[in-house]
């Protein structure tokens, strides 16, 4: 598989992954009262702290940055390790479920506690097994399954380091 189709893959991947994750995301808060802007801005408030709140749709629109940004890493990291472990593209459920729960826990415990939110995000059982359910659904499958169609091509399967032609 050539560079740019491995970044093909990775993009696909992730605009897939991420489309659904944040039309979640939108869905879940509109039906809870809060505005598409807020949700927006509390993920740019990850890099611009408070002061994202008052930054209008400017900020809401590096929320959005900001979370494709972060679905593209995850893509990439689910991709690169593809090529390594042949294992995640023959069983994407098994590899999407567990990428999608490592994801949640990188992100909730790790990523968010380091960005300027400062803090776990998902905290209280609904609340985390909500998300961790999301993170898994919307997030680890989609990737690991776009991942194993999309590097299928032109007759070639990638599998670990080396690719098998038909």
């Amino acid at each position: 598989m050539t560079r740019s189709s491995g970044l093909k893959v990775i993009a696909s991947a992730a605009a897939i992954a991420g489309a659904l994750d944040l039309t979640y995301a939108l869905a879940w808060s509109a039906a809870h009262g809060t505005p598409p802007i807020k949700v927006l801005q509390f993920v740019a408030s990850g890099l611009l702290g408070n002061t994202a709140a008052n930054g209008g749709w400017g900020s809401a629109a590096i929320g959005i940055i900001a979370h494709f940004a972060i679905m593209t890493i995850a893509a990439a990291l689910f991709y690169l390790a593809s090529r390594r472990f042949a294992l995640l593209n023959k069983r994407p459920v098994v590899s999407g479920v567990l990428f999608g729960i490592g994801f949640y826990l990188t992100m909730n415990y790790l990523v968010t506690p380091l960005s300027m939110i400062g803090r776990p995000v998902y905290v209280g059982t609904e609340s985390m097994v909500r998300n961790l359910f999301a993170h898994v659904l919307l997030s680890g499958l989609p990737i690991a399954f776009a991942t194993r169609k999309l590097s299928r091509v032109s007759g070639t399967v990638i599998l670990g380091a080396g690719s098998i032609s038909h």
